[in-house]
């Protein structure tokens, strides 16, 4: 498998993981399992839940997550895997941020 064993983390990765997995497949490729994915949504939903429980849960997407943050993208564009892939990197660099620098936070993750 050419992720070995480490995690893969994706923004809505329930939907990133069968994508990939059946393109993996398509090319007679071992699948990723699901237990290597973690999903910077669900980590997002989780902290605003504790830190912000009005924010409205409808605007989670990579792009409103990003604002949240203040996360600059220099312009780039949504929906494009490479331009994707950095600004999850970048969203998921804040979220740990977030859970190692508040006790709210932290209590629910495990370290």
């Amino acid at each position: 498998m050419f992720v070995g064993n480490s995690l893969v983390f994706a923004h809505n990765a329930t939907f990133d993981m069968k994508v990939l997995n059946k393109t993996l497949s398509s090319f007679d490729l071992e699948e990723i399992p699901f237990t290597n994915f973690r999903c910077t949504m669900k980590i997002f939903l989780e902290i605003l839940n504790t830190l912000n429980p009005l924010y409205n849960k409808n605007s989670i997407s990579l792009k409103e997550c990003c604002k949240y943050y203040r996360i600059e993208t220099y312009g780039g564009k949504y929906h494009n895997a490479k331009f994707d892939s950095m600004m999850t990197s970048k969203l998921l660099i804040k979220l740990y941020n977030e859970i190692e620098n508040n006790i709210k936070v932290s209590k629910y993750f495990n370290f």
